[in-house]
């Protein structure tokens, strides 16, 4: 009885991890070991430090490349611009042509979209609940995963932007557990004054997102963003040329406690982060 029911068990941790989901990038995978059904992924960090590029490796990986049930919520970004964004990552395209001939573009691959369990919904500074209907609704039919960029442009009626953010970061949470999905959103940091000194003054920090309503509160997972070169530092501590390469830290996880920092390559000109294996041109 003893070895049936170990491997019963064996089965269920099989069948419990086959449901979590790898972030496609490796050096974040072999920490997280998958994220579990029910959790809410922030990734967060300043203006033109990767947060764009980020978001659409995700997507590619997660929703294209592995298949998985998924939607879309485009709340800060012209629809045009979303899908020259996507498809310059996905066909390694540099994103000036396609922003130039996105009719081409999009004829030549959009056919490979929509193949895909992938839905996108454009809904741009739409108030919180509108934004949960939806998720509630897609979730309802079988979505598992949900991407949100960005944050801030969730609007609502309330007193201050604190509340709002509050009233919003405790819903969504709610909502990741209730239908257990995960929910993969992307966040600005608070907008203080520029730290002064190097690279470990000037990285993101969880308590850059307390001012969002508690948003490193109502989190699992929080993964930040920096991209050295921005900030005019080439070298790490250890005098490693950081040139296009963002530093990507896991600061928050309560999956398995495990943190780490990885360079990654930073490619604005796709929209992408190193590391993907997306369609050829």
């Amino acid at each position: 009885m003893k070895l049936y029911d170990n491997l019963q068990e064996s089965i269920k941790e099989l069948n419990t991890s086959a449901q979590n989901l790898m972030l496609g990038i490796n050096a974040l995978d072999n920490v997280l070991k998958g994220i579990e059904p029910g959790s809410v992924v922030v990734i967060e960090g300043r203006a033109d430090n990767g947060r764009a590029e980020m978001f659409n490796t995700l997507i590619c990986n997660i929703a294209i490349k592995q298949s998985r049930p998924s939607l879309i919520l485009n709340i800060s970004t012209l629809e045009s611009e979303f899908y020259n964004r996507l498809f310059s990552a996905l066909t390694n395209t540099d994103i000036d042509i396609v922003r130039k001939s996105p009719a081409d573009i999009w004829a030549k691959h959009s056919d490979k979209l929509q193949k895909t369990n992938c839905d996108i919904e454009f809904l741009r500074f739409a108030p919180i609940k509108d934004i949960a209907a939806c998720i509630r609704e897609y979730a309802a039919a079988g979505v598992e995963i949900v991407f949100i960029d960005l944050f801030q442009a969730i609007d609502d009626d309330g007193d201050n932007r604190y509340c709002i953010s509050e009233r919003c970061s405790k819903l969504l949470y709610s909502l990741a557990k209730e239908y257990k999905i995960t929910i993969i959103l992307t966040s600005n940091i608070y907008p203080t004054e520029e730290r002064i000194g190097g690279i470990r003054e000037k990285q993101p920090s969880l308590a850059d997102l307390a001012p969002f309503g508690q948003l490193d509160e109502f989190s699992d997972v929080v993964i930040s963003l920096f991209v050295p070169e921005i900030y005019n530092i080439k070298e790490d501590l250890q005098g490693n040329d950081l040139t296009d390469l963002a530093t990507v830290s896991i600061i928050k996880n309560t999956l398995n406690q495990k943190l780490t920092s990885v360079c990654l390559y930073y490619d604005a000109q796709h929209f992408k982060m190193e590391g993907t294996q997306l369609w050829n041109a």
